[in-house]
């Protein structure tokens, strides 16, 4: 059965988040799946960054989908953690992109009605936002929980998060320059139908939508091997 655990606050610091991202893999590795809770938007930010860190460190995606979910001490977003495809399949699996923006003023109801909207076109869609500023990634974990109350419970919005910046070159593992500061974190969504849990409780199948069998890149992005 999948283990719960609590997202760091941004005061606790990156290192926090660095050690959600390999708990993730542990319990990936020895339970198949595990679920991540986070209150407020510092928690939420720092759940969505160890996210991204966690698909960065390793050589294949960590696959997660957002509900609301509540405790004796109110509201709560629940992350649903299972392993995703392989860096050659997530590429591949991506194809055009379709961009959308998570600010700190966004409505999160009508991003996630954007997102619904855009996932009917031929592109993969990806919303991005500032990876340092918890309001826009607290926007942006909202509009995903609110997404899958708008597929309703046949359906599941999963995605994948990556720390990002602007380059020349596409998606890559590599970056040559280390000390350039990471700017935006992107995350991937796909709307699919839900999948039967699996025995291990993982909840199914990867994210990856066959949109396209073909990267095309914006000539835009590269993923960072910093953490800023």
């Amino acid at each position: 059965r999948p283990r719960r655990l609590w997202a760091p606050s941004v005061e606790q610091g990156k290192n926090a988040e660095q050690s959600l991202a390999k708990l993730l893999w542990r319990d990936i590795r020895e339970r198949g799946a595990v679920n991540v809770d986070s209150r407020g938007a510092s928690s939420t930010a720092g759940a969505l960054r160890a996210l991204a860190f966690a698909t960065r460190d390793k050589g294949r995606a960590v696959d997660f989908d957002v509900q609301w979910g509540s405790d004796d001490q109110g509201k709560l977003f629940r992350f649903h953690v299972a392993p995703g495809l392989g860096w050659a399949a997530l590429k591949d699996s991506l194809g055009r992109f379709e961009r959308l923006t998570a600010s700190p003023k966004s409505d999160h109801r009508l991003l996630a009605r954007a997102i619904k909207a855009t996932d009917k076109k031929e592109g993969t869609v990806c919303v991005e936002g500032q990876i340092e500023d918890k309001n826009a990634l607290f926007r942006l974990v909202k509009a995903l929980a609110e997404l899958q109350l708008l597929i309703g419970s046949r359906k599941v919005a999963r995605c994948v998060a990556l720390p990002v910046k602007r380059t020349s070159s596409s998606l890559s593992k590599e970056t040559h320059d280390t000390q350039e500061k990471q700017e935006n974190l992107r995350v991937y969504v796909w709307i699919e139908a839900r999948a039967r849990p699996s025995s291990d409780g993982s909840g199914g199948s990867p994210a990856g939508k066959s949109k396209s069998t073909s990267v095309h890149t914006d000539g835009e992005e590269r993923l960072c091997d910093s953490t800023g």
